[in-house]
């Protein structure tokens, strides 16, 4: 399942084999665009298994994901669980090709961490696939098909660095650049700086969703996303976000909110993204405005519980990544509580000296 560059600039061959048959695309955009349209197209129109597989014999390993692993994952996981893990089921695929389930190996473990490794890949997503890998091969012993399950030795992963967040003057010129350069993501931008929700959230909101009397956005599951983990929560609406909400058109409580066009996004727009970051001249992914609300709001309240809620952590371990922004607040809890004792040491060690304290 090879992917060809062509003589063109920026356009690629993608070639799959499905069954037997071979399938030809022409794809125009960068070389890990076209490796993702490769997954995309590896995953699409998955069929079901026409017969219960056999345990006499094991299965190749794409041949199990797509007939075996990959309905039952579009049956049990949430939509935007399974939109990124059919990425990591086409990697392994394409890298295992034939191979039985019976016949992967701690060697071939071994060896797809180091191609990924001399791609670039961080040990941690590294670590992330190898547990879906896990699961994967976990479910076909669950339908007693023959199958090893290899050895798995994580990598060592850094450790993990202080949270980065952008100052305010680097967001105004963030969406300062939005407004010249990619005004057709500049509600969405508005929107993850004031609320600090995930990009997945953003995208599939719903107008419904929206509500201004009680100034606040109910982040909730509905049949396009799913918080992750599964809790609905409210975020407040700022002053500077309203009049992006208020101006949508009324009747409209089925549409999408951060869209220009009010119908929902496939996916996060990287070109217009990294057009607007590179004119504001910082570096980042749309997940930094994440961290940086959360930053700026640990700063002003000092509140890491209050953090915790409007961002949806599922525990307030998480939210201890800003933990370290709260020196200056406990230096302003020295004044926040304060009980005067109605007289003073001195005073009273000079009673105490002539008898007379009480």
């Amino acid at each position: 399942m090879p992917i060809y560059r062509m003589n063109a600039r920026d356009r690629w061959r993608v070639r799959i084999w499905q069954k037997g048959r071979r399938k030809d695309w022409i794809f125009t955009g960068s070389k890990a665009e076209a490796r993702q349209f490769e997954a995309r197209m590896l995953m699409q129109g998955l069929p079901m298994p026409v017969e219960p597989p056999s345990a006499s014999a094991a299965p190749s390993f794409s041949d199990f994901c797509v007939n075996q692993y990959a309905p039952h994952a579009v049956a049990h996981l949430r939509p935007s669980t399974w939109n990124g893990r059919k990425y990591q089921v086409a990697r392994f695929m394409r890298f295992f090709e034939t191979r039985s389930l019976d016949g992967i190996s701690a060697l071939d473990v071994e060896k797809y961490k180091e191609q990924r490794l001399q791609e670039g890949i961080r040990a941690s997503a590294i670590n992330d696939d190898l547990k879906v890998l896990r699961v994967i091969l976990q479910y076909a012993i669950d339908l007693d098909l023959p199958v090893t399950i290899p050895r798995f030795k994580r990598l060592v992963e850094r450790g993990k660095r202080r949270i980065e967040a952008w100052t305010e003057d680097e967001v105004g010129r963030l969406l300062a650049a939005c407004a010249e350069v990619s005004p057709e993501i500049l509600p969405m931008v508005v929107f993850l700086a004031n609320t600090g929700c995930r990009k997945g959230e953003a995208i599939a909101l719903h107008t419904r969703d929206i509500d201004l009397e009680h100034g606040v956005v109910h982040i909730q599951p509905n049949q396009d996303w799913s918080p992750k983990n599964n809790r609905p929560r409210e975020v407040p609406i700022s002053d500077s976000l309203r009049p992006w909400l208020e101006q949508i058109p009324p009747g409209r409580e089925h549409a999408f909110v951060c869209p220009d066009t009010r119908r929902k996004w496939a996916m996060w727009p990287e070109r217009p993204w990294n057009r607007a970051i590179k004119a504001a001249g910082i570096t980042g992914g749309p997940h930094r405005l994440r961290h940086t609300y959360a930053s700026h709001l640990v700063r002003k309240t000092g509140d890491l519980f209050l953090v915790s809620r409007i961002l949806g952590h599922s525990h307030t371990r998480v939210t201890e990544i800003y933990a370290h922004l709260l020196e200056g607040a406990v230096q302003e809890a020295g004044k926040a509580v304060s009980f005067p004792a109605g007289t003073t040491p001195s005073v009273l060690d000079a009673r105490q000296r002539w008898g007379m304290a009480r």
